[in-house]
């Protein structure tokens, strides 16, 4: 989906602007995340840990790195934001290395086999040694998304093929979990599967069709929730981990109610952050929040 708006944005700007764009709308909130959010998570992660602030910063001999390792230690999902910034940054290279566009015209003529042939280089990016083998995969679908997918028709094929898709979908989630019942997710030899790849491609493809038929038409709960998508995916994880935290130690709650709480609890968060924050100007502009644009 980032290499498709990528093209989108390319096409409408230069590979300055385009650049600027990226900074603003990437790095920015990913700078303000790291100062304003990133230590309050690692406090509570160190607090859940049982692991004292103080002993921490003694594993270092100056106080500049205990703190450098709190803010990347609060990452949490703000790396992808850092991850999209470096791979978009090799976008204008691609760009020009097919100034002809020839491989853009070579993706815009594939059809159902090709696209689930795709499913081998997706399998070999995940053969990579252990520590790059995801940004490999990030890359080639940035790639993908921007030479094939963003083209109509092959997300017209998509949306045809859609419910045979999502159900060799399922069928393969079936198999996995079959299969890997009990493993871990990080687990290389889960990672590397071809099962495994197969699926997560499969999927991929199923949810890209799926999008085009069913969420391709504007309503009011996507109205209400386009502009304030970016501050969910910004702000869900503190209030997502503190609740889960509370509620798993203190309340005692049947599981069942731990995930409606931890569920609904961090969404009214990020929605009433949202609310705040996107209303101030600088703040708002820092985070990435645009206001809405029929404010109450």
């Amino acid at each position: 989906v980032a290499g498709v708006s990528a093209r989108y944005s390319l096409e409408k700007r230069t590979m300055g602007q385009f650049l600027r764009q990226r900074a603003r709308s990437l790095l920015l909130p990913l700078l303000a995340s790291l100062l304003c959010i990133a230590p309050l998570l690692a406090l509570l992660t160190l607090h859940i840990n049982h692991t004292a602030l103080a002993d921490m910063m003694a594993y270092f001999p100056t106080p500049v790195l205990p703190l450098l390792f709190l803010l990347l230690m609060g990452m949490g999902p703000q790396w992808f934001l850092l991850e999209l910034f470096l791979l978009s940054l090799l976008l204008p290279l691609a760009r020009r290395l097919d100034s002809g566009g020839r491989l853009l015209g070579w993706g815009g003529r594939q059809g159902p086999a090709a696209l689930l042939l795709l499913a081998l280089p997706f399998w070999l990016c995940a053969q990579a040694p252990a520590l790059p083998e995801r940004h490999l995969l990030y890359l080639f679908c940035l790639l993908a998304g921007y030479f094939i997918f963003s083209h109509d028709g092959v997300q017209a094929v998509l949306r045809r093929l859609r419910w045979p898709l999502l159900a060799a979908a399922l069928a393969l989630f079936a198999a996995v979990l079959l299969r890997f019942w009990g493993r871990s997710f990080n687990d290389p030899a889960f990672l590397r599967a071809p099962l495994t790849t197969a699926f997560a491609w499969c999927a991929i493809l199923a949810a890209l069709g799926g999008a085009q038929a069913w969420l391709g038409r504007p309503n009011r709960i996507s109205a209400y929730l386009r502009p304030r998508g970016f501050a969910l995916y910004l702000f869900h994880y503190l209030p997502m981990l503190a609740t889960a935290y509370v509620a798993a130690t203190r309340l005692r709650l049947p599981l069942p109610l731990n995930y409606l709480l931890a569920f609904f609890i961090p969404l009214a968060c990020c929605l009433l952050l949202y609310e705040l924050l996107s209303r101030t100007p600088i703040i708002g502009t820092l985070f990435g929040l645009r206001p809405p644009k029929n404010p109450l």
